[in-house]
């Protein structure tokens, strides 16, 4: 059977001639791990400097609209508001771990909206670096030196990405933490018990980072198992494994998950009761719209069938040691586990969620390209002749440093400006409304969080089921003025004759996610505006206005959908 003419380590040549034929000249490792921790401080730098310096009505046009969720219930629940976004109805339309991190920072540091989101960005940039810290030592002790910079540098690519407001950094930390543990116990013969704990502890903080994680649970898990119950080993090792990494994983997950079915009613979150269809599959196509993860899920896929005849090819002569030969194995198995998971994921976005998924559901698929790329790698240059490995791999992470630089230079620009308009907005009602007054609007994360008022959240997301059910009801004016709604707030609305202001009446449709075909209306009339912006044309050169109206307690009888 031909064995590969590379292989992923780059140990001591003179004593493993079988590494020295992955040499990836010019590369050394010092040179290597420098070039790594250059970029990657760049990149945190730039980051740190923009998440200080730069102005609100900036920010709110790059960091996505629901991140502003997450910042409002943290310091609503410091301030003896419970779980809420909008004060007034509780929630648990948000990932726990962030929110549960962000509400205790908030406890303990003074309340000032300004401080609090520039803190949270600056908290989300040091999870950032430790993660970069723990995938460049665990990688340098995995890969070559010319590997070890592209992963890395696949990793500066995706940090714009993670630097978001979002659960993202944190998901990303805990990931990292995964992969250090699960190689240190992989290097070991015998899996203790306290490490079996410790990968317990952190794979439950990974799906409490973000619960669509638990795709992750048993591919992991099978993974350690067949480490413990390799030849030799008895029923009582597996059960030293299984018991403490299973309760290390329950300690963390169980208790949020009963709190939701006893408090709740459902272990499930209102917001990813929204979004899926489960049990009813279908066809949705949002992984093939958020930039390049059905190319992930592809590679990843592919990986599955070819991966195993790879790893059969992984040598076990020509001077390897078993130390270098277990590395090896480690690398293609945790990208197995890795791909079996972002399958799993991918099948269930495509086949169940039919609402409302964005970019940052899918950092943990960039953060397994972190660890694809350099096997990738590996597979394309033992097809090479060895005299241009090294002008290819040049080539190959010259191409991602300019990626990287390209989104750095990307970061001072404007975003969405429906989002500038929501700034704008909430600096008006901040002004012109008094302190109680109580707004609605969907997509109100920007609103919400610097209008400093009371906004109730008409998409669901951070609502709970009781909105539903009134939507269902066709009780939504009656929902509305229970709670004292004196304005209801639409953002980029595109109709001619509204952004012309030539129309009389407006129906705004709000659909229920949790009972489909079931929707609520408001009609409103151009007279009870309060609040126009300025028209302003979108990415598409569509023209479209944010509005404000007052609203009257009278039950409207068109507000049954």
């Amino acid at each position: 059977m031909r064995t590969p003419r590379s292989n992923l380590i780059e140990p001591d040549t003179s004593e493993r001639p079988c590494d020295a034929q992955n040499r990836l000249s010019p590369w050394s490792p010092r040179r290597a791990i420098g070039l790594s921790a250059i970029v990657l401080s760049l990149v945190l730098i730039g980051h740190t400097a923009f998440a200080l310096v730069a102005p609100p009505e900036l920010l709110v046009t790059k960091l996505p609209d629901d991140a502003w969720y997450f910042i409002k219930i943290a310091q609503n629940y410091s301030s003896g508001l419970g779980w809420t976004f909008d004060g007034l109805n509780e929630t648990n339309g948000f990932q726990p771990l962030w929110t549960w991190l962000l509400a205790g920072l908030y406890s303990i540091v003074p309340q000032c909206p300004t401080l609090a989101y520039r803190l949270a960005l600056i908290v989300q940039i040091i999870f950032i670096a430790i993660s970069a810290l723990l995938l460049l030592y665990t990688q340098s002790r995995i890969l070559s030196p010319g590997l070890l910079v592209v992963s890395m540098a696949v990793f500066a690519f995706y940090v714009p990405t993670f630097h978001n407001g979002m659960e993202s950094a944190i998901l990303v930390l805990t990931l990292s933490l995964l992969y250090f543990f699960t190689h240190q116990a992989y290097d070991r013969s015998t899996l203790s018990i306290a490490q079996a704990a410790v990968l317990g502890c952190v794979l439950g903080l990974a799906v409490l980072a973000r619960l669509d994680m638990v795709f992750l649970v048993i591919p992991l898990a099978v993974l350690l198992y067949l480490r413990v119950a390799r030849p030799g080993k008895n029923h009582h090792d597996v059960l030293r494994f299984a018991l403490p990494f299973f309760g290390g994983l329950c300690g963390f997950l169980l208790p949020y998950l009963l709190y939701n079915a006893a408090y709740y009613g459902t272990v499930m979150p209102i917001s990813g009761a929204l979004k899926t269809s489960f049990p009813y599959p279908g066809f949705y196509t949002w992984i093939l719209r958020v930039r390049g993860n059905a190319v992930l899920l592809a590679l990843a896929a592919i990986w599955l069938m070819v991966g195993w005849y790879y790893r059969r090819r992984i040598p076990t002569t020509q001077g390897c040691t078993a130390e270098v030969i277990e590395r090896m194995r480690f690398q293609f198995d945790i990208v197995s586990v890795l791909a079996i998971y972002v399958v799993l994921h991918g099948a269930h976005t495509i086949l169940f969620m039919r609402w409302g998924v964005f970019f940052w559901h899918f950092a943990s698929y960039q953060w397994f390209a972190c660890i694809l790329a350099p096997v990738l790698m590996v597979l394309i240059l033992e097809r090479i002749p060895r005299r241009v490995r090294g002008s290819i791999s040049t080539i190959i992470i010259a191409l991602i440093l300019v990626g990287c630089a390209r989104h750095a230079a990307a970061l001072p620009t404007r975003g969405q400006i429906w989002k500038a308009q929501s700034y704008a907005a909430a600096l008006w009602a901040r002004g012109a409304l008094p302190a109680d007054t109580v707004l609605a609007m969907s997509d109100a994360g920007v609103f919400g969080y610097f209008s400093q008022r009371r906004v109730i959240n008409l998409d669901g997301i951070v609502n709970n089921i009781e909105y539903q059910e009134a939507l269902r009801d066709g009780r939504l004016r009656s929902y509305l003025n229970d709670r004292g709604v004196r304005y209801v707030v639409h953002h980029a609305v595109y109709d001619r004759q509204v952004v012309e202001g030539t129309y009389e009446r407006i129906k705004l449709q709000y659909q229920s996610h949790l009972f489909p075909g079931r929707s609520g209306s408001l009609t409103l009339r151009a007279e009870d505006e309060v609040y126009r912006s300025e028209f302003e044309c979108d990415a598409l050169r569509t023209r479209s206005v944010f509005l404000i109206w007052m609203v009257s307690g009278v039950a409207d009888p068109a507000s049954a959908g």
